[in-house]
């Protein structure tokens, strides 16, 4: 949709590229492609976010991982997994100045603050 009439844009994605967004939640995109590391259907990884300086990206899976990657995140990219969660990581974010990593345990009910090395 576009803002200024109020009416869906049908001439495709390719009419936002070079358009910079304000965050990068959705675990489906160009530069997130890689975060699934091997998963099937896509149902594992529950949360994404991006640092300010858009260099990481960060995901919440459903193995109790939190895991980092260097931006783009193409297919076959490595990342660093820290584990403190007794299940599912449901939500991740970087903080305001991207020291730190926030993320959200789902069974655990854990605000866990995790300091990027």
């Amino acid at each position: 949709y576009t803002v200024s009439n109020m009416k869906q844009d049908t001439s495709g994605a390719s009419n936002t590229k070079g358009v910079e967004w304000a965050t990068q939640t959705c675990k489906f995109g160009w530069s997130v492609q890689g975060v699934f590391e091997g998963d099937p259907d896509f149902s594992q990884v529950n949360g994404v976010g991006m640092s300010s300086n858009e260099k990481l990206i960060v995901t919440g899976n459903d193995y109790s991982a939190v895991s980092i990657f260097r931006n783009p995140c193409l297919n076959n990219s490595k990342s660093k997994k820290l584990y403190g969660h007794s299940e599912h990581v449901v939500r991740v974010k970087f903080g305001l100045d991207d020291q730190y990593i926030f993320s959200v345990g789902g069974q655990d009910k854990t605000l866990m603050q995790w300091k990027k090395c």
